[in-house]
């Protein structure tokens, strides 16, 4: 019966959950800085955090799409060295 059951890693799911915590959370303070037209430090901060955090969830999550984009952005950086 146990064989039947696909195995679920909990630690990526945990990770997952807060990541999308944070980043709801920092994201909601990048909207509310655009809606003010505040465009500080601190938003330059969270806008790098949730690029950061985006970057990290996709790389947890589905490791073959992260090196997809790694392959993408390589090839148009070296076409763009070539031209």
């Amino acid at each position: 019966m146990e064989g039947d059951w696909p195995k679920i890693d909990t630690k990526k799911g945990i990770f997952a959950t807060i990541q999308l915590i944070l980043l709801a959370e920092a994201l909601r303070r990048l909207i509310k800085k655009v809606e003010k037209e505040e465009f500080d430090k601190a938003f330059l901060s969270d806008a790098v955090f949730v690029i950061g955090m985006l970057i990290l969830l996709v790389g947890t999550l589905k490791p073959s799409l992260f090196e997809d984009i790694s392959k993408a952005l390589k090839k148009a950086l070296s076409e763009g060295e070539e031209s």
